[in-house]
């Protein structure tokens, strides 16, 4: 069996693999977006931040942790 393209006009021709990625990718992403967007302020209020020092760090503000929670939680999500 041959392989199979589908025409997309900025780009040409894709093979069935970048578009079964595409698939895969944006609706995570979206996840992960969503997820984001509650642990954030969800960290500030638990305070599960870190705070900046004056040897390491660079930021400049205290920053949530809650982060890497949003990527698991999209990771597992997808997954299942």
């Amino acid at each position: 069996m041959g392989a199979v393209f589908i025409f997309v006009p900025a780009y040409g021709y894709l093979p069935k693999a970048i578009r079964l990625n595409s698939v895969i990718f944006f609706p995570q992403f979206f996840i992960v977006l969503y997820f984001h967007a509650i642990s954030y302020p969800l960290g500030e209020r638990l305070r599960l931040v870190d705070c900046p020092d004056e040897e390491r760090k660079r930021h400049k503000r205290p920053t949530p942790l809650t982060g890497g929670i949003a990527i698991y939680c999209a990771f597992v999500g997808r997954c299942c």
